[in-house]
């Protein structure tokens, strides 16, 4: 147990390293992107509402309410009048079905989680009038702990499941799409479609093959996507946020079905949720 932990913390370390590189606009190795993000700092709080789930659970999950904090840098820039956004931020946050908006049905399984981690943010938006609107996307390295309380009579296979999952400490990644309205600068709203994958376990060279894929996919596109900014301040923004969250999606989806897609591996426990929080920037 404590050499899984050990593992876990010292992924999480090396991920924070790793998760500016991936969340990096156009050039992966420019060092003025690799450093960008860090000029003011942000407090954030969020409450969301939120589904777990597994592909071949035979169950069903209870719905959970979220709450969630972050601390962060945030830098945006105007740049031929498109504004420029990056952010990066470590976290914390507790789930419930206690606090859900929705009522657990009769044989739900009920989901208390833990989970803390750090990302990386990042769009391109508009200023309009004393606001601005930025469509945004986001990726995040976690560490998750659930607690489990069947409601009904679970099958062995599920049952085998939310045991393998509960209890330790759990590595996993996390997606994120948004729009963001910031006000007088300091003041902002976001609203947040959020994905989350929980390992079971880590097999070390299925997750680094899949990783590998996906942060190049996603470098890659980031590149295309950043010449059409460049050459539309109007479309440009709104076609870097549908192409990467496409593709972050599209991870997503391939994810709940092999953990570490393209992969053959053990399937994750996913948590598909809303969002919407406010931040204050000093």
């Amino acid at each position: 147990m404590r050499k899984t932990g050990a593992g876990v913390a010292v992924m999480l370390i090396v991920s924070a390293f790793s998760a500016n590189g991936l969340m990096a606009q156009s050039s992966f190795i420019s060092p003025e992107k690799l450093t960008r993000g860090f000029e003011d700092p942000f407090l954030e709080g969020a409450f969301g509402i939120g589904i777990d789930s597994r592909k071949d659970f035979g169950g069903s999950f209870a719905p959970t309410g979220i709450l969630e904090g972050r601390l962060g840098f945030t830098e945006l820039l105007k740049k031929r009048g498109i504004l420029d956004l990056e952010e990066r931020f470590v976290y914390g946050g507790y789930s419930s079905s206690e606090f859900a908006l929705g009522s657990a049905e009769e044989g739900d399984v009920k989901n208390d989680m833990i989970r803390a981690g750090v990302g990386a943010r990042n769009g391109f938006g508009w200023n309009i009038g004393p606001m601005d609107l930025i469509p945004f996307s986001g990726y995040s390295f976690d560490v998750s702990q659930s607690t489990f309380t069947p409601t009904g009579v679970l099958t062995p296979a599920d049952s085998a499941f939310v045991q393998r999952i509960a209890g330790a400490y759990r590595f996993g990644e996390s997606f994120e799409a948004g729009v963001q309205l910031r006000i007088f600068k300091s003041l902002a709203v976001n609203a947040t479609a959020h994905g989350q994958i929980v390992f079971p376990r880590i097999v070390f060279p299925e997750w680094i093959g899949s990783y590998a894929i996906m942060a190049g996919s996603l470098i890659a596109l980031s590149t295309f996507s950043e010449e059409i900014v460049n050459s539309s301040e109007i479309l440009g923004p709104i076609v870097y946020f549908a192409l990467r969250s496409g593709l972050a999606y599209a991870f997503f989806a391939a994810m709940k079905d092999k953990g570490n897609w393209p992969f053959s591996s053990e399937r994750p426990l996913a948590v598909e949720s809303f969002r919407l929080s406010a931040m204050i920037a000093f």
